[in-house]
């Protein structure tokens, strides 16, 4: 059995030299200090985007109310909204024209048979007087019932018939798009 007796006394005993106690204490106050000051700075800062921030808003409503009494600014207004009201009758303008190129592709490549030729177009307000020849009276006529069941045209009537199988039928264009 080994026993450890220190005989020196405690004047002359080794001491650390800061107490754990003394450390702790020490750390947490450092990091409170750092914690304060950590706030503070964050504090001054949002202060000072705030007071920033006042500033721009005082400066645009400043500006708005300079703005809303120029007499330019009004006389544009008025003349967007006038444009916005016109605009509108846009659609129902364009709906009410007649568009010629789509009519007479329409008329050339879904209606036209194969017997039928075709010299001439003439347009006369909404309606077209087409030129042509047919081989027989018979080609014509279904040519014409062709047109007529088109909901886009209208003939207006069977011209008569020529030993040299020229014609020219006069059809009213009744609506802007072709059907498909």
């Amino acid at each position: 059995m080994n026993l450890d007796i220190n005989l020196l006394p405690e004047e002359y005993k080794t001491k650390p030299l800061i107490d754990t106690r003394t450390l702790l204490l020490a750390v947490i106050v450092v990091a409170l200090i750092a914690t304060a000051f950590f706030l503070f700075q964050s504090k001054n800062s949002i202060d000072a985007d705030i007071e920033e921030l006042e500033k721009s808003i005082a400066n645009i409503e400043k500006q708005i109310a300079e703005a809303s009494d120029n007499p330019e600014l009004a006389a544009l207004e008025n003349e967007l909204a006038a444009v916005e009201k016109e605009a509108g009758y846009f659609p129902s303008f364009m709906d009410s024209r007649i568009l010629w190129g789509k009519t007479i592709e329409h008329l050339y490549y879904d209606l036209v048979p194969m017997e039928i030729t075709i010299n001439g177009l003439t347009q006369n307000g909404s309606t077209l007087n087409i030129n042509g020849l047919a081989p027989s009276y018979t080609a014509l006529s279904n040519f014409g019932r062709t047109i007529n069941l088109d909901p886009q045209l209208a003939l207006t009537g069977m011209p008569p018939y020529t030993a040299s199988g020229s014609f020219t039928l006069i059809v009213q264009v009744l609506e802007s798009e072709p059907v498909d």
